[in-house]
């Protein structure tokens, strides 16, 4: 029987099969297969170039032996000595502030003010008596300067004076028009009488009394106003246990309110309050800090109705219908803004920390800052949430608040 094609196939395969592994080599790591040189022989690695020799001609020759100095070249300059000028201040760092206000920093490049206002002149001169001799300008009292406080930008300069004798405030602005606001303010408390609107003539000791408005200068509007010695009302606060803060800032705010509801009496608003711009100075009695009211920049007179536009104000303490951005109650945006400043007071922290948070609460007509719970007073708390409710329409004035809480005022007022 012939076997079959596939069978004859199948052994001629085998057959080569067996042929090949007969004639296989072992592996040899030298072998043409893995040798580097048999690649070379065939071209596909070219072969590698030979060292570069060196030159020595291009190296350049070694610089000679620098002379001696003969004796008779000059002798070397002596260094110069630093000198300090101990009359002007340090510029101290630039404070930290909430933004929006509408003393915010500049991008540090404008520095006007970079000296004692009106160095040139006699209008500030050093309180050592350097210059005690020199006669004044005859236009403008004798202004010494004491200390430098602060610079804002190009916006504001700062510094302790004494003007005719006494001890002020200097304050200096390249915005006239905040120079205009704060002057106006001031003069209006101060020539406004209180017991046309029954209140106490106490009240006027919640303001800075003006000193001297000084010529403009350089672009330069100055003004002084009586020294205010004391801290911030966020310093103040920070200072006291949750009692004190129950018993004492009643006795605060009853000064606060009292002061800002004269303005409003006069057609004032004072257009950015917050716990920075109102100042405490402790007294005899623990218990019954004085109040002072500061920084006018803002304020702007607004008249019987006060719906009108607001210059500025600061993140935390801006009402909700701010962020409408159209004219409204500025006396209404007054009592937000008080409201605020003692939820900061109770809390050590602004109610509202973004216009978007406050959008928020203004569409749904409510509050979503955190409750206060470290107060045991009630009645404190309570007059917060009155000053605070979000729809300006159901706010009251500050002349509307009859809280028996601000009667204090008038029944202990602060010794003059």
């Amino acid at each position: 029987m012939r076997p079959s094609a596939s069978v004859l196939i199948a052994a001629a395969v085998i057959t080569l099969w067996r042929n090949d592994l007969a004639d296989a080599t072992p592996f040899d790591p030298a072998s043409p297969i893995t040798d580097p040189s048999h690649f070379q022989q065939l071209g596909s690695i070219p072969p590698p170039l030979p060292p570069r020799p060196l030159k020595l001609d291009s190296i350049p020759p070694p610089l000679p032996p620098r002379p001696q100095q003969s004796d008779n070249a000059p002798p070397p300059l002596p260094p110069r000595p630093i000198t300090f000028n101990d009359n002007l201040p340090p510029i101290p760092p630039r404070p930290q502030q909430f933004g929006g206000d509408a003393s915010t920093p500049s991008d540090g490049v404008d520095q006007p003010f970079n000296e004692p206002v009106a160095s040139d002149t006699t209008l500030v001169a050093p309180l050592d008596g350097s210059d005690s001799e020199q006669a004044p300008t005859p236009q403008v009292p004798r202004l010494f300067f004491e200390k430098f406080v602060s610079r804002k930008g190009k916006k504001i300069y700062t510094a302790l004076v004494r003007y005719e004798g006494k001890p002020g405030f200097l304050k200096c602005t390249r915005v006239k028009q905040s120079f205009d606001n704060e002057r106006i303010a001031l003069e209006t408390i101060h020539a406004g009488d209180p017991n046309k609107h029954h209140m106490s003539p106490h009240v006027k000791k919640a303001f800075a009394g003006l000193m001297g408005v000084l010529p403009p200068e350089d672009g330069k509007y100055c003004l002084v106003v009586t020294r205010v010695t004391g801290e911030s009302l966020d310093e103040y606060a920070m200072s006291l246990s949750n009692p004190d803060k129950d018993e004492i800032l009643p006795f605060v705010f009853s000064q606060a309110i009292a002061g800002v509801k004269y303005m409003n009496y006069l057609g004032l608003v004072h257009g950015d309050i917050k716990p920075e711009n109102i100042m405490i100075t402790r007294s005899s009695d623990k218990m019954k800090p004085i109040v002072t009211i500061i920084d006018f920049d803002l304020s702007q007179v607004v008249g019987e109705s006060g719906i009108a536009m607001y210059y500025g104000g600061t993140m935390g303490y801006l009402a909700p219908e701010d962020t409408l951005k159209v004219p409204t109650n500025l006396y209404k945006r007054e009592t937000w803004m008080m409201g605020a400043t003692l939820y900061a007071a109770l809390t050590n922290r602004p109610p509202y920390t973004s216009m978007g948070l406050l959008k928020t609460a203004r569409n749904l007509g409510r509050n979503m800052f955190l409750p206060v719970r470290s107060s045991e007073n009630r009645q404190l708390v309570e007059l917060m949430k009155k000053m605070m409710i979000c729809n300006p329409a159901q706010r009251p004035r500050l002349s509307e608040l009859n809280d028996t809480l601000l009667k204090s005022f008038t029944v202990a007022a602060p010794a003059a």
